[in-house]
């Protein structure tokens, strides 16, 4: 089955996204899974609904998201506190790998707010059984897998 090149071309989305603000408690939260760029990507990509998985639209970016929320454990309660919106890119890196947390395969997903990460198991202790991540059944396999990222999404300025 090949990818139709129009949905991965119209980055017009037809889903409906909750603005991340929405979610914010301590000014940030813990997220797991996928950037959702194109119409392609909508179709496609389908998380197991026992892990109520959300589709957030981070408004000072105009990015999208789709995934879960996490409980942070001790690390990421002591990161936070730190972070800033206007964090630049390489102290972002510098405080996450205090902390843990490697940047080498997500950095380029990195915005003002948003502080992508490789490992969620640096900042979250649940379990996650990342098949559920990828359940669409009704495309082949190989279309179903994407890049699953950890995310902080903070507010503050």
């Amino acid at each position: 089955m090949l990818v139709p090149i129009d949905l991965q071309s119209d980055t017009s989305l037809s889903l409906s996204y909750a603005d991340y603000t929405e979610f914010l408690k301590d000014d940030a939260f813990l997220f797991y899974g996928f950037q959702i760029k194109n119409k392609y990507d909508e179709q496609r990509l389908l998380i197991d609904e026992s892990l109520t998985p959300v589709r957030i639209k981070h408004t000072d970016t105009n990015r999208h998201f789709y995934g879960i929320f996490l409980e942070g454990n001790y690390n990421y309660k002591h990161l936070i506190k730190l972070l800033s919106c206007t964090l630049h890119f390489k102290e972002y890196r510098t405080l996450l790998s205090e902390f843990n947390a490697d940047t080498q395969n997500s950095y380029e997903l990195y915005d003002m707010g948003i502080y992508p990460f490789d490992n969620v198991s640096s900042m979250s202790d649940q379990y996650i059984n990342t098949d559920l991540f990828f359940t669409n059944k009704n495309v082949p396999f190989y279309q179903r897998i994407s890049g699953l990222t950890a995310y902080i999404f903070s507010n503050r300025i």
